[in-house]
Formats: structure tokens, sequence, C-alpha cells
């Protein structure tokens, strides 16, 4: 195989593992035959960061299992009131060990999951000398409201989702399947353009259909979907995707499609940690692609209210444990 950004043939020495979803967001499928290491190391470094910057800790706040070796996440969260904590997956507290040796205050901050016994026995040990003094605390959220605290977060607590880059990378992921289940790559010159940043039409656009379901959704589910579609009546070669069910598009590959007729989901339950059984159904003509821009600018209500539902499911899970 070559690598689709740079045409170089990916050999043992260059090859590199790329997932077809991204593992901060709890990715598991992966190829060696898509990206070499250089082109994959520049994708992860760029486009790959800023999508996990938005959505990863949805992901950790969800308890979303990845890859072994992923580190252990440090949520930051910051109260109206301005007080800031620190928690881990599924919002789980951090221990704080704090102490002081010859003016030095060392911290041990740690999950509580893997390391309570050993501050346990740190502070045992602290104990039975005199210089050492020690505070030891479980930091958990309040009943005030707390929001995340990063780069994508304003002074209200309100979050940014999309922009340019982060769009490339979700329709990185688009090709990464279509690629992964074997289709031919002579199709795809616009969307490598696109992932690469040297196209500058937009070929992702937020779709939220009013008038049909694209497929049922459980009560308490989180997937992510990626529904890939060559139609040979209307000649156009398309993918949806969904992220835990509200970052919801269409990414088009070509409008002069003429290869075999191709209807292939994949969907993923994000909570169980399996995959699922989709029905997808998409009613789009070519003239509704041709119209895209105008159809996908209506989807801010649907995006927010779908958000919130994961939001609502993150608040749920932990109340329950």
């Amino acid at each position: 195989m070559d690598c689709y950004s740079c045409g170089n043939q990916i050999t043992k020495e260059n090859s590199s593992r790329e997932h077809i979803i991204n593992n901060s967001v709890g990715g598991n499928l992966v190829s060696s035959e898509l990206l070499c290491k250089k082109c994959n190391s520049e994708f992860g470094d760029t486009i790959d960061a800023e999508l996990s910057g938005q959505l990863a800790e949805i992901s950790s706040l969800l308890g979303v299992n990845r890859d072994r070796g992923a580190a252990e996440p440090r949520i930051k969260m910051i109260s109206s009131s301005g007080e800031i904590k620190e928690v881990g997956l599924k919002l789980k507290p951090y221990y704080k060990l704090r102490y002081k040796v010859k003016g030095k205050e060392v911290v041990l901050f740690e999950t509580e999951s893997k390391f309570a016994k050993l501050l346990k026995r740190k502070k045992e040990e602290l104990s039975r000398k005199q210089e050492v003094f020690f505070v030891e605390s479980s930091e958990l959220p309040s009943k005030e409201r707390f929001n995340i605290l990063n780069r994508f977060t304003d002074e209200n607590g309100n979050r940014k989702f999309g922009g340019r880059i982060f769009f490339r990378s979700i329709v990185k992921m688009c090709l990464n399947m279509y690629l992964f289940k074997g289709y031919d790559i002579q199709f795809c010159g616009e969307v490598i353009a696109f992932i690469k940043g040297s196209k500058e039409d937009n070929i992702h656009f937020y779709y939220f259909p009013n008038n049909y379901n694209i497929h049922e959704l459980g009560p308490e589910e989180v997937s992510h979907i990626i529904h890939l579609r060559g139609d040979k009546q209307y000649r156009i070669l398309y993918a949806y995707i969904e992220l835990f069910n509200f970052e919801n598009a269409i990414v088009v590959f070509n409008m002069d499609y003429n290869g075999p007729e191709i209807k292939e989901t994949y969907s993923k339950d994000l909570l169980n940690n399996k995959e699922l059984d989709k029905n997808i159904t998409i009613r789009l003509t070519r003239q509704h692609f041709e119209d895209l821009h105008l159809i996908s600018g209506s989807f801010l209500k649907s995006y927010t209210n779908r958000y919130q539902r994961v939001l609502d499911i993150i608040g749920n899970r932990q109340m329950n444990g």
C-alpha cells in the first residue's frame, strides 16, 4: 500500500498504526496500511490534536475504553465561583497528598482506583517523620455547576466545537473507514486534498433532518457511526458520520461516481464497548447534495439538544455510581 497523503510506499520501516476513528474518542479499529509514520505523526500533531482537544474530555467523562497504554486523563473543571477541581474518568476524583520536606512542597496526585494503597503507605511513612506535614483530600465536584476548563471553553462555560481544522480530522475518519473496508482510492482525490488542507471548498456539512430519523437511538445509547454510501443512480459517493450522536455530518467524496453500489455501516456502542447493528436511512437525491450548504445551515438547535442529551447521560451515570 501507498500512504494516501504523500504517496510514498508504506514499508515495515515507515509503517504506523492509524486509528480509523481517533483513539482519543474511543476508536479501536486500527490499520497499518493507510498512512506512513511521518504523515500520521503530522496529522496527529495538528488536525487530530484539534479534534481531541474538543471531544476527548467527553469520551473520558463517559468512561469510554481506549487502547491500552493511553494516559489516564486529568480533566480540569471550574465552578461559577471560580473554584477549580480536577477529575478523571467518569468524573472520578483524584486523591491528593501534599506534604513538605525541608520547606519544599511535594504533591502526589494520582487516581484513587490505582494508587489508594500506595498513598496510604506513604502517609504512614511520612507521619513518622516530625518535619513532614501532610493533607490528604479527595476532590469532588460539588452541587455547584462546574464546566470543563480548557482552551475551547469561554468564561461563561460555553464550549467551542468545529472549525476547519477539526472538520479535516472528521473527514479523515470517513476516508480511513472507506479505505479500511477495501474500496477504491481513485474516487478520493478531493477528500484527500481537504484533509491535507489544500482544498478550499468545503465537503463537510452538518446534517440533522427534521422529517425522518436516520436511525433509532436507544434511550441511553452513545455511539459513533460511519455509514458509507456509493449511489450508482445519482452517481454520488459520500459518508455519513456521527460522533457521540451529536457531531452529525455528511462528507461528500465524489459527485461523479461510477463505482460499485456501496451501502455499509460501522457503529460502536461506546458505553458497552461493542459494535452495533444499525439500519441507516438517508433520503438525499442529487439535488439535495447540490444544496447541502443550505440544508446544513439550520443545525444549531438539533446539535445543541443532542449535545445536552450526552451531558445528561454523563450526569446520570455519575449520580448512579
